[in-house]
């Protein structure tokens, strides 16, 4: 579930696999490192943060929805590549 950013009105379900980088403890943190890679994907696909559990402990994180299986693996090595950490997630 979105919880803000610019991809809160997509319909992240739609797609069948998203991006995701690690948790932040503030979802204005998350929105930064969004932020900071989403020109990678523009305009294919849709930053978000989703708040997560761990335990008594919640984080957010980054999130761009829009892809299938073998461009969100693209994605996240071009991130990789870029220093930035990440997973693709089927929705």
């Amino acid at each position: 579930m979105p919880v803000s950013g610019a991809g809160a009105h997509f319909d992240h379900a739609a797609s069948s696999y998203s991006v995701a980088q690690p948790g932040h403890a503030f979802d204005r943190g998350a929105m930064l490192a969004a932020e900071k890679c989403a020109f990678l994907f523009e305009p294919v696909a849709d930053p978000f943060t989703e708040r997560v559990q761990r335990g008594d402990k919640a984080l957010y994180r980054a999130r761009f929805a829009g892809f299938e299986r073998q461009t969100a693996e693209k994605a996240c090595k071009q991130l990789k590549r870029s220093n930035f950490e990440c997973v693709a997630l089927k929705n």
